[in-house]
């Protein structure tokens, strides 16, 4: 054989041999990506097969369920806001959803334990991919639920709460048990993905609507919300951020203790506007800093202003109710541009006094939240600026 032939001969099997590896690596490779898509696909399937499990358990202990946007923590229903249902659906109407012919229906009234629902919409994915997340209605299932949370990086407690050993909403909770000689009784209970707890209590069942307990944020103490009528808790085992809520006490929900409950119902039925020092600041909510005094240093006068506005939301009618919320946050928000009134103070004040007609259905929090924050806008661009006085 030439040299020419073995030449020839080594580079062809040189070009076999490179070709077969490239080819081979090539199909491991691709082998792997899809046992990673089934394995990817299988885990999915597995999160919605827990969802829908978990959905239709809590439907059977009476609570009722709302799906979540995949991902997110608002409710998934309605996906239209309340104006769209001004005339009946139909043919040429604003909103076809068969729900809403005869007006609008809130996600609290769309809430339910009928497994037939929940197994519907639980059963695949949501149209544009993920699975929807799990909520329960507080309000219809005859809930209270004590959320208490951990404390973001740099906040620190106000005053009132700068005592030894206070770090949580979890510490505060125990010296209000401490303070009332009571004991904070076992209950179903689930951890939330910032690190905090959601202790589930069953409320008496109540005939009279003024004397059912409504939400509250930091109102008994700091970081610690609850959620009652007119409002919702995301339950295990959705996952948000890729962190999962996750239950840690799957007793059936106790009653809520004596002491508990009288200490919401004198927050309700005495708490003023300018008790705002311990409401945990909502800098999260809009992503601003702090601007102004510190949360709890309002003037008399803001104090009454901030009344006046609450009662301005809370008694709007139908029809009026998002232009009331535009103009009370319009004239907090020239308290604020004129440094009278902290920025993430008036805006959690107007969240809670709007909790009521979100509740009702008469827009979404996040439709409440943006005409929020349009009024705020607007109404510091054209400060007020007021004379400081003590704090109330």
């Amino acid at each position: 054989m030439s040299t020419t032939d073995t030449h020839t001969t080594r580079s062809t099997a040189s070009s076999t041999a490179s070709s077969t590896a490239s080819s081979t690596a090539s199909s491991t490779a691709s082998s792997t990506r899809s046992s990673s898509m089934r394995s990817s696909m299988r885990s999915a399937a597995d999160y919605g097969e827990q969802l829908l499990a978990a959905a239709l358990e809590y439907a059977g202990r009476g609570w009722h369920v709302l799906p979540l946007r995949p991902g997110d923590k608002r409710p998934a229903v309605p996906d239209h806001p309340a104006t769209s249902c001004a005339t009946p659906a139909g043919p040429g109407g604003p909103n076809r959803d068969p729900r809403c012919h005869a007006g609008h229906v809130g996600w609290q009234q769309r809430a339910t334990t009928d497994p037939d629902r929940i197994t519907r919409a639980w059963s695949s994915p949501a149209p544009r991919g993920g699975w929807y997340g799990v909520a329960i209605a507080t309000g219809p299932s005859r809930l209270l639920v004590i959320d208490t949370d951990t404390p973001k990086d740099g906040q620190h407690p106000p005053a009132r709460w700068q005592l030894p050993g206070v770090v949580d909403g979890e510490d505060v909770l125990a010296y209000l048990a401490d303070e009332a000689r009571a004991a904070i009784p076992e209950t179903y209970t689930v951890r939330t993905r910032s690190g905090g707890l959601h202790r589930y209590y069953l409320l008496p069942d109540l005939d009279d609507e003024s004397q059912r307990l409504a939400n509250t944020s930091g109102a008994i103490g700091w970081l610690i919300d609850t959620r009652a009528a007119g409002g919702y808790v995301v339950a295990a085992p959705t996952t948000i951020d890729r962190r999962r809520y996750a239950v840690l006490d799957d007793r059936a929900a106790s009653a809520l203790p004596c002491w508990l409950h009288v200490q919401l119902r004198q927050v309700s039925s005495t708490r003023r506007p300018d008790q705002t020092a311990t409401v945990r600041p909502a800098f999260d909510i809009l992503g601003a800093s702090p601007a102004g005094p510190a949360v709890g240093e309002v003037t008399r006068y803001a104090a009454a202003a901030v009344a006046g506005e609450v009662q301005r939301v809370q008694a709007a009618q139908p029809g009026r109710r998002n232009h009331e919320l535009f103009v009370a946050a319009l004239a907090l928000g020239q308290l604020v541009g004129g440094n009278a009134l902290n920025h993430a103070q008036a805006v959690q004040v107007l969240l809670d006094a709007v909790a009521g007609h979100v509740g009702a259905g008469a827009f979404t929090a996040a439709e409440a939240l943006g005409t929020i924050r349009s009024g705020m806008s607007k109404g510091q661009a054209e400060p007020r600026r007021i004379r400081t006085g003590s704090a109330a």
